[in-house]
């Protein structure tokens, strides 16, 4: 994966983001910070349905128990998955938060 660049805000935020810091964020530094994970999560996103339309997969999988699916495929749709929810769950903060 090609690396980024970040900008000094990025790179501070991301040097914040861990769980025993979090809690101690200003309301607005942790609507920035969610703010980018929402961005990484939206680019890892992207990324995995890059990766499945070059490798010509179907646009879901048909049936659970289809074998003929390689692993690494697998692999991709069930990454997908928890991307798509934790996006989710991040505009689901990021609601909850503009509300208050």
């Amino acid at each position: 994966m090609a690396q980024r660049h970040m900008s000094r805000e990025q790179q501070r935020l991301a040097r914040l983001a861990q769980p025993d810091l979090d809690w101690s964020m200003a309301p607005e530094t942790m609507d920035r910070y969610l703010l980018y994970r929402l961005y990484l999560v939206e680019h890892q996103i992207d990324g995995i349905i890059r990766s499945l339309e070059r490798n010509n997969v179907a646009p879901y999988p048909a049936h659970l128990e289809d074998r003929s699916m390689p692993e690494d495929v697998w692999a991709s749709w069930a990454s997908l998955n928890y991307l798509l929810r934790a996006r989710d769950n991040l505009r689901s903060a990021l609601a909850h938060s503009n509300q208050s």
